[in-house]
């Protein structure tokens, strides 16, 4: 089994005030073998994130490289389309398959998710 994995879907798995139902059970389906498969930008996102919650105070330097330490014993793989298309087939699809009313974040990551299921069959 494989999925798309979002920055959003990854870090109540660190901060576990943030974890609901559907988060444990993706980290369930990768502690159980899954192939999570997840955009080019997931890593500077998930920094990004980590880097704010240290200057919160949510998490400290060992937190941080404990938790993507244990990230790496998981089969998580990066979409290698994702920059060659995102101004492309993504845009395009952001901008004319989804109302007009969705913003345009959304647009992208579900153009995007689209886009990966569409080529790999998921």
């Amino acid at each position: 089994m494989s999925f798309v994995l979002d920055c959003s879907e990854t870090l109540p798995w660190i901060f576990t005030d943030e974890a609901a139902e559907a988060t444990d059970q993706l980290l369930d389906t990768l502690q159980n073998g899954a192939q999570a498969r997840v955009p080019a930008l997931w890593h500077l996102e998930l920094a990004n994130v980590l880097i704010g919650a240290q200057s919160w105070g949510r998490i400290d330097q060992a937190g941080i490289e404990a938790f993507l330490s244990h990230l790496t014993s998981y089969a998580i793989s990066v979409d290698v389309e994702t920059i060659p298309r995102a101004w492309t087939k993504t845009l395009d699809l952001a901008v004319h398959g989804y109302p007009p009313t969705t913003p345009l974040t959304s647009n992208l990551r579900c153009a995007e998710t689209s886009l990966w299921q569409q080529r790999t069959g998921h």
